[in-house]
């Protein structure tokens, strides 16, 4: 849990860096969720990327995505490799 958790960090910490990216909720454990760029979130899809939308029922309607957006929620595992990370967020971020 420690690995899947700082992997969760890893990735929110890039993310928060990532021009158009918004978190609207904090990260407790190995969930991150993120507000993305429709279009960036269809390069990470292509890239195979695998993540699940979610919805933005429970957000403030401020903090709710617009409609070139989309809410995922990205979860790191155990076996998560700090690489497949960083492959994540060149793959964001070039988007």
């Amino acid at each position: 849990a420690r690995h899947a958790n700082a992997m969760a960090d890893l990735l929110r910490e890039g993310l928060a860096e990532t021009p158009g990216v918004r978190l609207p909720l904090p990260c407790e454990a190995n969930e991150v969720f993120a507000i993305l760029p429709r279009a960036g979130e269809a390069v990470l899809k292509a890239a195979g990327a695998r993540y699940y939308q979610w919805g933005a029922r429970g957000l403030a309607p401020e903090a709710a995505p617009g409609p070139d957006e989309v809410f995922v929620r990205l979860i790191p595992s155990f076996a998560t490799k700090p690489e497949e990370i960083e492959t994540v967020l060149k793959t964001a971020r070039a988007a």
